[in-house]
Formats: structure tokens, C-alpha cells, sequence
């Protein structure tokens, strides 16, 4: 949906009022419409869109004052709408044979008798005995899609999807469990349409009781006039649509018809200066998932400030990650520099473009510069393991229903919706009808105050903290579309401002190592222009031996150049690489059997390694606390920002993004009015 050609985007932030729950629809009086809201606030209109659910214009007969007319009534009693559910289960590795899209269950007596006894369910029968099956998604090779239908769907939405999860497992290894091993599943999703009190089912459908009241989806869209043949309420939703009811396209068209309708009805110009709100019949926002916290991004940062919560009893929060996996930052210890680099003047300054991922040191900050300090302790550490079994552990300190993978958000809202329409209307009037400034409000005086975190999957959470813990390259790229509004510009002008370039890793793998056991790397000195070799090879300092992995050499490339060799396949750099070992070793080096290279700015939630201080900064006065300090809302600090680039000391080191986390949820706490241990 999010790649529609030809679509130019449309700014609808001022047109539509969040956390409006509507209570009543009067359209009694032949000049208005009057919405009337469960905060006590209310709008006047000639004309109303309802694009509800069927679900919710079933269960809300009270909803229109006068009663609807008896055609859309019993058009709406005469639709039909169910429940289809999705289960989503989420597998770290396959054990599943390839070729194998899915599985199909087929029950006897026995095994219904058996998993009921096991799992519950209604009528007698275990609920998963009305799961159609399940199926490998298209989007992940590694997720499985289940759908239950009917009474067994409604049932399943009133377990957990911890619960839900146990039953699935049950259900795959009494089938499975003799030809498999499978695995505990990383995460289990479930829809909850059916009992969602603003679906109250999933989609619609035709059914005998719509033939016998002789009724139909035409009667369901067709407008309802007033006493002077003016149509005034107007209907829209995939069930109004003749053709393409159930289906997302169908609702969209359906919205594109009534809009079509008011058009013609009006001349255009007209019609565009009264049209002030967009007004969500069913409340959009009051319906979401209230967090206290949500942190944004499941970096070390993320980490860091999610064990900080733990630790200290705070549970409500969750762990936002766009990506499918925690993704280790880039750098463990600072001291990344082969122990026996050669300090001569161009090699050194190689060398300190890497280790400040920078394109250039004249826009290097020096002042800053010496603001990091090593954080003591051993100087070279080797984990037999790697680096990522460190993040392993600290990733399964976190209960796995607190993580949300593969989930990035989309936009967050942190001034609240009552201050957007504040701003529009100044307490003056719209349409001729008066509009106080304490209409907005929670409906006891007081303001509502909560950030809005919308999600790219249409999952959307109220919160009273975020934690933006996203590298700053992300947030250079996207800070202006992320944050509505955009952030103020002592935040802004500090994401502008400060570094953050790109390096790359260069791994080489060979069968066998074809160095001696006393070679600990190779380290490359120009005695001048070649042009033979392309001018990113002359900026690779060396090549480095693993000593955790004795058959890879492992090299590093800093400044522009990292950006353009991202570009390359990995045969290229394989190539061009064991051209220039040849060149300096004079042995006959062999090919790799594989390379691999890391991809961090051409990764969208990257845009490159870690952070520098610039020049800039040093001109404007800007350092990392200018990041580190909360964004305000009226009543409460909103915003927090945490990562490596955010640690005055230990920046560009996943340490220094760890307890930047950690000490941003410190602050957190206490608004919480929780004391840190």
C-alpha cells in the first residue's frame, strides 16, 4: 500500500483529530449534522462520512439520532460480517525441509479428543481444529501464517499469544513431532478483530439472512437524506462495496466513490475552503496500545535502556526493531587499530579516518576528539564466540513479548493532537460555529498529554516516553518526516550538525591460511602513485589476522571510498584485493573461497558506522548534550534520545551506546517517579 505509483504525499496532520471517540451522530436538525464526542466536544457539519466497520454499526444501533432508516438498518442487520484471525509464528532457524511451503492438518476423532484435553476450545473440540493450516509468508522465510476461523477464532483472541504460542507449539508437534525437531518459536502474533471494539469482526460477507431481508451493499452505501431531500450521511467501508467487499482495494475505492459524490455536489473551490477536519468515525488513536515507554530501535542502546526497566520493576514498555534481528553496532572496543600499525604520517591519517569514520579529517572536531577516554581494563579482548554472543545474552534478558521485531515506526507524533487544532483555530470559529480552546481537552479540563508512535504495520501505541535510540545517520536521513512536528531546532540543528560517515570491513576467507603461524597481519606502505590499482585499494591500511578465526583476514576501509565499495559485488573486491596482497607480499596469494563486507551506509536503518564531532559543531556551540537533553512536552519530558553518538566519552563504541540507554531510562524512571537502583 505504502507503494503506489504516482502518489504524491498529502500532509493530513491538521485534518484529522486524534483520540476522538464518537458517542453520538445527530442529524436531527435539517441545517447540520452535530458529532458529539465521549470527551464532550462537538463539531457541526452539513455532511458525515462514516467509513466504520459493519462490526461497529452492528453493535452500536444507539449510535444515530434519529434511528437510521429502516432500509440501512436492515441493510446493516442483513450483511454479514465474521471473524478471520492470523496467527504469525516467527522461527530463528528452518527444520522444516526446503520446498516445503506449509502444513495442512488433517484431524481424526483421537486427535481432536486429545488436544482438547490439551488446549481447550469450544464445543467439545480443541479451537486450533478450525486452523485452515499453516503456511510459510512470502515476506519471511522464516515466519508461518496461520488463519482460524468462527467461534475458534474468538475463542483463541481471548488467550495471550504467550498462550496462543504454547497451543500452536502442542498442535506442530503432535502432527510434526515424529519427523521434526522443532524448535521453541522466537515470537507468536495474533490478530484480535473479532472482540477489537472498533471491528468487531474481521470483514464482511453475504449470507442467507441478506437474501431474505432482500438486501444488499448498495443499500448499505447509499447516502441517508434529511427531512429536505439532502443528503447528509454518507457511508463508506469495504462492506458498502458491490464487487470488492472483504478487500482492502475495495474499502479504498469505496472512499474514492463518497468523495467523488461530495464533489459533484459541490462546486470544487467551494467545497475545498468548508472542508476543515477529516473526522475518524471510529477513534483511531483512543483504541491503540498504551505503553509507558516505547524505545525505538533494539540497538545496544535499546538494550541498554530496556534492562534498565527491568531492573527496576518497570514491565510496560516494548521494544520497537525494524529489521528482523538485534543488529550488533558496529564496534565493540575502540582500540580497533592492527597493534603494529606503522605511524607514518599518510598511513596514520588513513588510519584516523577510519577509527572516526569520517570522510575527511579537516572537518574533524580535534577539541572533541579528546573527549573519549578507553574505559580501562584489558586492552585487547578476543571473545571466542564473537562479539554477538554478548548481545545474545543480554537480548534474552528481555522476555520476548516485550520486543517487536521487524516493526518499523513510522512516525512520531509528540505534540499532542489538541495543540494541532489549537493552532488551527485560536479559539475562533469554523463554519460559523464557535470552538473554545476547552473543547479539547480530556473532557475534565485538563489536556491530554501523550506521544503517538505509529508503526509501518499499522500498529500504532500511546505512550508517555519515547526513546529514540536510532544511529544518527537514520535520523539525518529521516528526522523531518519521523517527527510530527519536526523537532525543535536545538535538536534538529544538532543531528544536522554532527558526523556520522561510513567505514567497511573486508573479510577474506581461504580454505587454509596461507601465512605463516608468526605473520600477525600485512600492512600496506605506498612508496608512491600507482595507477594501476583503483584508488579505494589505496586506502585499505592492511589486512589483519583473526585470531578467532585463523583463516580470515579481515581489512578496513574509511572515508568515501567505504560508500562506493558497498557498491561492488563481492567478487570485485575479492579480485581486486588478492591483486594487492600479490602486490605487497610478492607471494602468489590465492583466491578467497568467499568475502564478505559489511553494507552499513547503504543499510537503511544505518547510513553508516558510528559518530564524529565537527567542526561545525565546534562553530555553533553544539555537543552531544544537546541530544542528550529530553524534548519537552507541556507537562512531562517526551522525547529522549540515546546511542553511541550520545556518550560524551565513550562515543562510536557499542559501551558507550549501552550506557547511554541505560542512563536515558534513569531519567525516565524518574518521571515515573521510580527510584534507579
Amino acid at each position: 500500500m505504502k507503494q503506489m505509483p504516482d502518489q504524491t504525499p498529502i500532509d493530513l496532520t491538521e485534518k484529522i483529530l486524534l483520540k476522538r471517540e464518537i458517542e453520538k451522530i445527530n442529524w436531527e436538525d435539517s441545517n447540520a449534522v452535530v458529532v458529539t464526542c465521549a470527551d464532550g466536544s462537538q463539531y457541526s457539519a452539513e455532511k458525515v462520512l462514516i467509513t466504520v466497520s459493519l462490526g461497529v454499526l452492528k453493535s452500536k444501533s444507539d449510535l444515530f439520532v434519529p434511528p437510521l432508516p429502516p432500509k440501512k438498518t436492515n441493510a446493516i442487520e442483513g450483511l454479514f460480517i465474521g471473524t478471520v484471525d492470523k496467527i504469525f509464528l516467527k522461527f530463528a532457524e528452518k527444520w522444516w525441509p526446503d520446498g516445503n511451503l506449509g502444513f495442512n492438518f488433517f484431524w481424526t476423532k483421537e486427535d481432536e479428543n486429545t488436544l482438547f484435553r490439551e488446549i481447550g476450545g469450544v464445543n467439545g473440540k480443541p479451537w486450533l481444529v478450525d486452523a485452515f493450516g499453516f503456511y510459510l509468508t512470502t515476506e519471511d522465510p522464516l515466519t508461518f501464517l496461520g488463519w482460524v476461523t468462527g467461534p475458534s477464532a474468538r475463542y483463541m483472541e481471548t488467550l495471550t499469544d504467550e498462550q496462543v504460542q504454547i497451543d500452536v507449539m502442542k498442535l506442530f508437534r503432535h502432527f510434526l513431532g515424529s519427523n521434526y525437531t522443532i524448535p521453541e518459536p522466537v515470537r507468536c502474533l495474533k490478530s484480535n478483530w473479532g472482540t477489537h471494539n472498533y471491528f468487531k469482526g474481521s470483514y464482511s460477507s453475504r449470507s442467507l439472512i441478506t437474501e431474505k431481508l432482500n438486501t444488499s451493499a448498495g443499500d448499505l452505501a447509499a447516502p441517508v437524506t434529511n427531512e429536505k431531500g439532502k443528503p447528509v450521511l454518507l457511508f463508506a467501508g469495504e462492506a458498502t462495496s458491490d464487487h470488492h467487499y472483504s478487500t482492502v482495494h475495495g474499502a479504498i475505492e469505496t472512499g474514492w466513490r463518497e468523495a467523488d459524490r461530495l464533489l459533484k455536489s459541490e462546486s470544487h473551490s467551494r467545497f475545498e475552503n468548508r472542508v476543515r477536519f477529516i473526522l475518524c468515525v471510529s477513534p483511531r488513536y483512543s483504541s491503540c496500545i498504551a505503553k509507558d515507554v516505547v524505545i525505538v530501535g533494539a540497538g545496544m542502546a535499546g538494550i541498554g535502556a530496556a534492562l534498565t526497566f527491568l531492573q527496576n520493576g518497570v514491565t510496560n514498555f516494548v521494544l520497537l526493531e525494524g529489521t528482523e534481528s538485534i543488529l550488533p553496532e558496529k564496534h565493540c572496543m575502540r582500540n580497533i587499530s592492527p597493534p603494529h600499525m606503522v605511524l607514518i604520517c599518510q598511513e596514520q591519517s588513513k588510519f584516523q579516518i577510519i577509527d572516526n569514520s569520517c570522510t575527511s579529517l579537516y572537518n574533524l572536531s580535534a577539541k572533541a576528539w579528546g573527549q573519549y577516554e578507553f574505559c580501562g581494563g584489558d586492552d585487547y579482548i578476543n571473545l571466542t564466540q564473537g562479539f554477538s554472543s554478548v548481545i545474545d545474552t543480554m537480548e534474552k534478558q528481555i522476555p520476548s513479548h516485550l520486543i517487536r521485531y521487524q516493526c518499523p515506526v513510522e512516525q512520531i507524533l509528540w505534540r499532542d493532537s489538541n495543540d494541532q487544532v489549537n493552532d488551527l483555530c485560536n479559539g475562533d470559529t469554523i463554519d460559523g460555529n464557535s470552538i473554545e480552546k476547552d473543547t479539547f481537552t480530556n473532557g475534565i479540563g485538563e489536556e491530554v498529554e501523550e506521544i503517538i508512535v505509529k508503526c509501518e504495520d499499522g500498529t500504532i501505541y500511546r505512550t508517555k516516553h519515547v526513546v529514540v535510540t536510532a544511529s544518527l545517520g537514520y535520523l539525518k536521513e529521516n528526522q523531518n518526516r519521523l517527527f510530527v512536528p519536526r523537532l525543535p531546532q536545538h535538536w534538529s540543528q544538532a543531528i544536522s550538525s554532527m558526523g556520522f560517515s561510513s567505514i567497511t570491513k573486508i573479510f577474506l576467507v581461504y580454505d587454509r591460511p596461507w601465512w605463516s603461524a608468526q605473520d600477525e597481519g600485512f600492512q600496506f606502505i605506498w612508496s608512491g602513485p600507482d595507477p594501476s590499482f583503483d584508488p579505494w585499494l589505496r586506502e585499505i591500511t592492511g589486512f589483519d589476522i583473526l585470531t578467532t578465526v585463523p583463516n580470515v583476514l579481515l581489512g578496513w576501509l574509511g572515508g568515501s571510498w567505504a560508500e562506493e565499495v558497498e557498491g561492488m559485488t563481492e567478487e570485485e573486491i575479492g579480485a581486486e584485493c588478492t591483486r594487492l596482497l600479490r602486490h605487497f607480499t610478492r607471494q602468489e596469494v590465492p583466491r578467497p573461497v568467499r568475502v564478505v563486507r559489511s553494507s552499513w551506509s547503504s543499510n537503511k536503518y544505518i547510513r553508516g558506522a558510528y559518530s564524529h564531532t565537527t567542526t561545525l559543531c565546534d562553530e555553533l556551540g553544539i555537543t552531544t548534550h544537546n541530544l542528550t537533553k529530553p524534548v519537552p512536552l507541556k507537562q512531562r519530558n517526551g522525547i529522549y534520545f540515546a546511542g553511541e553518538a550520545l556518550h560524551e566519552k565513550y562515543f562510536s563504541t557499542t559501551h558507550g551506546a549501552y550506557l547511554s540507554g541505560a542512563e536515558q531510562a534513569e531519567k525516565i524512571l524518574h518521571e515515573l517517579r521510580v527510584e534507579p537502583s
